[in-house]
């Protein structure tokens, strides 16, 4: 039997351990069915999914790459790392996340109350059972129980109203520091990428990123235009920063991009390994 040809890595992908919708196992078969060589699992600030991700991508020949988004408060602004090759039970990495799981559950549940005083009558619970496997709930989560609740028509619309940066029932993440953040990763084993670098301003945080060892930027990304792309790779030529890319991919909803529509070539993927500190 002639196996197919595969091609490619997507370095950004979501289950439903934190705000995807699908299990590990099925993101992989996505990642399968697109002709990836190379996938990660790259959820919010957990790594429970990984091993199923894993099984389920050597089942299906995919090379895996063990990741995670983990997100750092930085003078107010709310960036987020990608850490890829991480050793999943890593005393740095688990801890860490295990106090992050409890900062979320605790902003989900300012969140439902802001939205009680505004009049939306939104329970915890319903949260959670839109969470199913989660253990880092977050705000797509709130927003799934306001349109399976009428509240709202559709996902876009809950952040737009209600749980948006700027909206009523808004509440700030608790998060460690830059600094803090890429000690755990290189504690666990692995490289830190900053995702979706367009969407932020990078002024004041590049010299610092470089200063700290940072190994990459997630260049190629749904939310990035051609003319961005462009600035991004020059700066990562600037800042010899490895130049990532990922779909971003949660299958929330019609909208949402797929599963190997933005990828990046294995000698990426190998020089972002040659940067791990193992």
């Amino acid at each position: 039997m002639i196996k197919p040809v595969r091609s490619g890595a997507d370095l950004h992908m979501h289950s439903f351990y934190s705000d995807g919708s699908l299990p590990p196992r099925k993101v992989m078969e996505a990642c399968a069915a697109q002709g990836l060589e190379i996938a990660s699992l790259t959820d919010h600030d957990t790594v429970e999914g990984l091993r199923e991700a894993e099984e389920a991508a050597g089942d299906l020949g995919i090379e895996f790459v063990p990741g995670c988004e983990i997100s750092v408060d930085w003078h107010g602004q709310d960036l987020h790392l990608l850490g890829y090759f991480l050793d999943a039970q890593a005393a740095a990495l688990t801890g860490y996340l295990r106090a992050m799981e409890g900062m979320r559950r605790e902003r989900v549940g300012k969140v439902v109350e802001r939205l009680r005083g505004l009049g939306v009558e939104v329970t915890m619970e319903s949260v959670l059972s839109h969470a199913k496997a989660a253990a880092s709930v977050g705000r797509p989560h709130v927003a799934q129980a306001l349109v399976a609740n009428g509240f709202v028509s559709s996902y876009h619309e809950a952040f737009a109203r209600y749980l948006g940066d700027r909206a009523p029932a808004f509440v700030p993440k608790e998060t460690a520091s830059l600094p803090e953040v890429l000690a755990v990763v290189r504690g666990a084993g692995g490289c830190a990428v900053l995702a979706h670098p367009g969407i932020y301003d990078l002024t004041e945080v590049v010299p610092e990123m470089e200063r700290l060892g940072l190994a990459g930027l997630e260049v190629h990304h749904p939310s990035h235009s051609p003319e961005q792309i462009r600035s991004l790779l020059d700066l990562a030529e600037q800042k010899d920063w490895v130049a990532t890319g990922g779909s971003d991919f949660h299958g929330i909803d019609g909208n949402d991009t797929p599963v190997g529509s933005h990828r990046v070539s294995r000698e990426v993927v190998e020089e972002l390994k040659r940067r791990t500190p193992r």
